[in-house]
Formats: C-alpha cells, sequence, structure tokens
C-alpha cells in the first residue's frame, strides 16, 4: 500500500488554518482593490473620449469660424483696394474737370 506523505495526514494547526483564512481574506480585498482601479481606469478613458472628442469639435467650430473671418478680411481687402482705385480715378475725373473748367472760362468773354 502506498502512503501519503505526513504533511496530507497531519491535521493542520488552528493557527495555520487562521493564517490561510486570514491571507484568503487579504487576497479578496486586494482583488476588490484591483477591481476598482480598473473601474476607475475604464470611467477615466471613457471621459477622456468624451472630452477628447468636445475639444476636437471645439476647435473644428473655432476653424471654422477663422476661415470665415480670413474670408472676410479677404473681401475687405479687395473692397479696400477696389475703392483706392475709385478714389484715384475720381481724383483724375476731378482735375480734368477743374482743367476743363478753367478752359471754359478763359474761353468765354469777361464782357459777360
Amino acid at each position: 500500500m502506498v502512503q501519503s506523505p505526513s504533511h496530507f495526514t497531519r491535521k493542520p494547526s488552528h493557527t495555520t488554518l487562521r493564517s490561510i483564512k486570514d491571507d484568503l481574506s487579504d487576497i479578496r480585498n486586494q482583488f476588490k482593490d484591483v477591481r476598482s482601479i480598473r473601474d476607475q481606469v475604464q470611467a477615466a478613458r471613457q471621459d477622456y473620449i468624451r472630452l477628447d472628442k468636445t475639444v476636437r469639435d471645439e476647435v473644428t467650430k473655432v476653424n471654422d469660424k477663422i476661415h470665415q473671418v480670413n474670408d472676410k478680411i479677404h473681401q475687405v481687402d479687395k473692397s479696400v483696394t477696389s475703392l483706392k482705385y475709385s478714389v484715384k480715378y475720381l481724383r483724375y475725373i476731378c482735375i480734368a474737370a477743374l482743367v476743363l473748367g478753367g478752359y471754359v472760362a478763359n474761353s468765354v468773354p469777361h464782357e459777360l
């Protein structure tokens, strides 16, 4: 007949069982802590994903506004350039009118 080793046949002492029970309790508590930390990490990851999407959406909105403002600036710049040329041509027309008016004034006899 085969004999089992003595540590299997011996009945464990009360302190040994208590120690094992305490160790198992510690392991359970640590496992709960690990689960809690894992849940917190997952919640933080979801918050990050939500915030990242929100920030990306806001950046897109700001970029769109910047493009709109740049378009308006370009339109105003074109209008200012057009006005500069208009004023320049109007100045030439006024000078021409003054010269023509002076010519007409000098050509009319002063006795009238």
